[in-house]
Order: C-alpha cells, then sequence, then structure tokens
C-alpha cells in the first residue's frame, strides 16, 4: 500500500514537472519565434541573442549576467556554462550557432517546436559535453 501511493506521488511529480517543462519550452520557443511561423532560424535566434548583447559587443559575459539581469554570481556563472558550448568563458554567436546546430536535429535549417522540445534539456545540461568539443 505504501509502495503503491509513493509510486502514485512521484508519477504525479513527474507529470506536473513535464507539463511545467513542456510550458516553459513553448513560452521561450515563442519568444524566439519573431515572425510566428512555428519554425526558428539561426537568425531568429541571432536576434534573442541581440537582445541580451545590450553593448553590442557580439558577447555576453558574467559580468553582464550579475549586472544587468540581476543574478547572483552563482546563478550568472551556471548560465554561462550552460550557454557557453566552446568553453571560452563568454556566450557569443559562436556558441548561438553551436545550440542551433544541436536543436534542429533534421538539418534542415529551421528548428521546429518538437525539435526544440526534444532538445531544450539537453541543451541547458551544465557541464555536459553535448557537442563534442
Amino acid at each position: 500500500m505504501v509502495f503503491n501511493a509513493a509510486f502514485k506521488f512521484i508519477a504525479l511529480l513527474h507529470i506536473t514537472y513535464s507539463n511545467l517543462l513542456d510550458e516553459t519550452e513553448k513560452q521561450i520557443y515563442g519568444q524566439i519565434d519573431l515572425d510566428k511561423d512555428h519554425e526558428v532560424t539561426l537568425p531568429e535566434i541571432d536576434s534573442y541573442f541581440d537582445k541580451f548583447d545590450t553593448d553590442v559587443i557580439g558577447i555576453i559575459t558574467l559580468k553582464y549576467l550579475i549586472m544587468q539581469l540581476a543574478l547572483d554570481w552563482a546563478t550568472a556563472k551556471k548560465q554561462i556554462s550552460v550557454f557557453d558550448k566552446n568553453k571560452d568563458g563568454v556566450i557569443t554567436k559562436v556558441d548561438v550557432k553551436l545550440i542551433f546546430d544541436l536543436l534542429h536535429t533534421n538539418k534542415n535549417g529551421k528548428v521546429t517546436l518538437q525539435e526544440f522540445q526534444d532538445k531544450y534539456v539537453e541543451v541547458l545540461t551544465a557541464g555536459v559535453n553535448i557537442i563534442g568539443i
């Protein structure tokens, strides 16, 4: 009886987490899909990057994340490590291209919502070498 209740609880947590993650993914995808054609292209992801590159120098630094987004040092450091795919210490358009290449699994130059959802968690997995570099 206790096992059955525990199993139901774990299943409920999984469903709740999955639903929340799906909604988060859809919101982020919606922000990136500028022309709302349900396909995200590299120029759209570049434009999304540009919103955060307020100095227009082509990089997002740890300092920017702390100062402009009011993140604490540990959170900012984690964000850099998650999105800095070439491990040069900053987020650049090179990283954006690497992330795009990981997301568009069918290699047609466009990321569908399904592709985004399939790879989103993998892209956000900090400290895991997911691109073979």
